[in-house]
């Protein structure tokens, strides 16, 4: 998910501290998801999604993509 959420705010040219504002929480929260560190609740996929001007189900889609390339990869190896 922190890679997807990642490339979507640099495309919408927010910084991690605003996307935190956007979402209402701590950029530290910003920072782990993108590295992976911690995985959100439903509800922050909701708002999330929201503030990358995205619906949550694309948002998803769109994890769901790179985990499907990410997966590829390793059975490559």
């Amino acid at each position: 998910m922190g890679t997807v959420v990642a490339q979507y705010r640099v495309k919408r040219g927010f910084s991690q501290a605003a996307l935190a504002d956007q979402v209402r929480c701590d950029i530290s929260y910003i920072s782990q998801l993108e590295r992976g560190l911690i995985s959100p609740s439903l509800s922050r996929v909701f708002e999330i999604a929201k503030a990358l001007d995205m619906n949550a189900a694309m948002l998803v889609r769109r994890v769901s993509d790179e985990f499907d390339r990410s997966k590829s990869k390793r059975a490559e190896r």
